[in-house]
């Protein structure tokens, strides 16, 4: 029972002691729990209401795109923030070496130090966990009432439980795997120490070449690779593999050049992370996985919001769309040689339209007959090539191209006869000879001979009632209008339409862009507060470096090399691994859009990020060492 007891006054004084370093673990973990239950509340309320609720089919994909845009966020926020929690508990735990190999040389045995790490661990996690999942769940509640009046569901006892549990036994496993990583029984031992220490030495050395050799040969068959899938996960592989390799690799080659060329500062920088490499490693991978989010998700956003704003240009090559209430008494020819001879500078599309809608009246559409060249109007990507001419008359029905999205809602197949309304009581039938994929029209286009024929009679041409123009001012289109003796008309500006989807865009990534800024510079802050961790563990080496006589200068200068070293090698690998997951994010986006992204990387705005996160690193270094150089701490 003293023992138990004495325990538990060590565990509560070490608390206490190390709050300050455990405060911001907390904080991380417990707005990852809150995130993390507040997603799953809405994630899980809109689900119901798919399956449950919702008929329309369009309002069924949009509450579809938002469940799915949540579950890929939160697992990105959640796979980041643990992968930040152990990188940061690691250093936490690796700063109390000399703590639990006095406790073992005390005569404690080694399960007893593990117990004590694990139940500090099972305290910590399991009240936050708890605050956090509460306070989630409050919030979840409130934005869904608030939101449609939407009902919000009861999420199952089970799920937070088994969220509780993982998150209890996720941080019991990371400080034992850390406790595990030190050796402190072996270490402990005098004797067999040196013979442990080559054997390990070896091993290590062995381990990575492998993965150093391993690592090189995928990464080029990745380069000279021709699948893209393939490419991209050998790309990750090797770059995983050659991670710890190149780290070892590039604080070797520093610690040569350093001794070669006698700099005491960089010798200081890169001394110690040479005899502790896991250290060095949690700082720079961090920095790594936040540059990769930065430059993988920046590009991969811009690289499809530039690729729709390419695709509206494409798509509406016309500026203006006359469309007349009433038939012209011009007939086309005269209309064709007007425009030409005045307006030679112009082009034009003369087409015949009308709204038809289904018997439910569910669906309004725009059936448009065009010329042959109709692809001047609009580019329409299809399945198959196709010629508008072949969309003639069949029968009694009119073969057109249909919308794609249309025809998935309305469960619509290629060949089937549909009945569609217009004027009240006459009706039209159509036929779906192909289908294809507007950005948001629901219109259906025919031969313009075709649907003359349809409506008028075979012995009936040259009538129309839109007339597609480019390059024509506004007065010109009113001088035209004149021309045609027509009044009741409705004039569309198409570029004004252009400009809308171009800043629907746009707008569809700004909260995302806002997301990924605040992300990164919540990064910067994390990888700061580990480098302060790191340099307080290594408090003691510098202040006897300052009595061996050491100048405070040479020191500071060594912390910015040390944090340079990080910087630039988490930049690099961050960089790589970034174009890497954007590639892939853009090749699953070729499968769902009908349009083709390339690969369009901001390189102001990422670099811009990227200098001042560093300014504020070196800021950050400048005010520690200040704390950690003063003068007292020579005495």
């Amino acid at each position: 029972m003293k023992d138990v007891r004495n325990m538990w006054i060590y565990i509560r004084e070490n608390l206490k002691k190390n709050s300050s370093k455990f405060l911001f673990i907390i904080l991380i973990f417990f707005v990852t729990m809150l995130l993390l239950t507040f997603s799953l509340g809405v994630i899980y309320t809109i689900n119901y209401r798919i399956e449950n609720e919702l008929a329309d089919y369009l309002l069924k994909k949009d509450f579809k795109n938002m469940k799915l845009f949540l579950q890929l966020g939160t697992g990105v926020l959640v796979g980041f923030s643990l992968f930040i929690i152990y990188n940061t508990y690691s250093i936490v735990i690796q700063g109390r070496k000399k703590e639990f190999q006095l406790l073992y040389k005390l005569g404690m045995k080694y399960k007893k130090i593990q117990q004590i790490l694990s139940i500090e661990s099972f305290l910590l996690s399991s009240v936050t966990a708890v605050i956090g999942l509460f306070t989630g769940i409050v919030f979840s509640r409130v934005f869904l009432s608030n939101y449609q009046d939407m009902k919000v569901e009861h999420i199952p006892i089970y799920i937070y439980l088994l969220v509780i549990v993982s998150a209890i036994l996720f941080f019991i496993w990371c400080g034992s795997k850390n406790l595990k990583s030190m050796n402190i029984e072996v270490e402990s031992k005098q004797k067999e120490g040196s013979t442990f220490k080559s054997q390990s030495t070896i091993k290590e050395k062995f381990l990575f070449r492998i993965k150093l050799a391993l690592g090189i040969i995928l990464l080029i068959v990745s380069i000279v690779s021709g699948y893209t899938t393939m490419k991209i996960i050998l790309l990750f592989t090797g770059l995983i593999l050659i991670f710890d390799p190149l780290i070892a690799g590039t604080l070797a080659s520093l610690r040569f050049l350093s001794l070669r060329f006698n700099r005491l500062s960089l010798f200081v920088a890169v001394e110690e992370n040479c005899w502790n490499i896991k250290r060095i490693s949690s700082l720079i991978s961090t920095l790594a996985f936040s540059v990769m989010l930065l430059v993988g998700m920046l590009t991969f956003f811009h690289s499809v919001k530039e690729a729709v704003v390419q695709k509206v240009d494409e798509t509406y090559r016309f500026e203006h769309i006359l469309v007349m209430n009433e038939l012209s008494e011009v007939k086309e020819e005269k209309v064709k040689a007007y425009l030409q001879n005045l307006y030679p500078h112009a082009t034009f599309e003369i087409a015949l339209s009308m709204e038809i809608e289904k018997e439910t009246n569910e669906n309004t559409l725009i059936l448009t007959g065009v010329s042959s060249n109709f692809k001047n109007i609009q580019v329409l990507e299809m399945e198959k090539e196709f010629n508008i001419k072949d969309f003639d008359l069949n029968n009694d029905s009119l073969n057109v191209l249909f919308p794609s999205q249309l025809a998935e809602k309305s469960k619509i197949k290629r060949n089937q006869v549909i009945d569609y309304f217009f004027d009240k009581d006459k009706s039209i039938k159509i036929s779906p000879k192909d289908f294809y994929q507007p950005l948001d029209l629901q219109q259906v286009f025919t031969s313009k001979s075709a649907l003359t024929e349809y409506l008028f009679g075979k012995d009936v041409k040259g009538i129309y009632n839109t007339i597609y123009l480019n390059r024509l001012s506004d007065e010109e289109i009113k001088e035209f209008t004149k021309y045609l003796s027509i009044e009741n008309y409705n004039l569309m500006n198409i570029g004004d339409l252009k400009d809308k989807y171009k800043n629907q865009a746009i707008k569809q990534t700004e909260m995302i862009e806002a997301f990924i800024y605040a992300l990164i510079f919540f990064s910067g802050a994390i990888i700061l507060n580990m480098f302060i961790l790191s340099i307080s563990s290594r408090q003691r080496i510098y202040k006897g470096l300052l009595i061996m006589g050491m100048k405070r200068k040479a020191l500071l200068i060594s912390m910015l090399i040390e944090m340079s070293i990080i910087y630039i090698l988490g930049v690099v690998l961050g960089w790589l691994f970034g174009l890497t997951f954007a590639e892939g994010g853009i090749k699953m986006m070729e499968e769902v859009i009908v349009f083709k992204p390339v690969i369009n990387i901001p390189y102001l705005q990422v670099c811009s990020i990227l200098v001042v996160i560093y300014l504020i690193l070196v800021l950050g270094i400048i005010l520690i060492s200040r704390v950690i150089l003063k003068e007292k701490n020579r005495k």
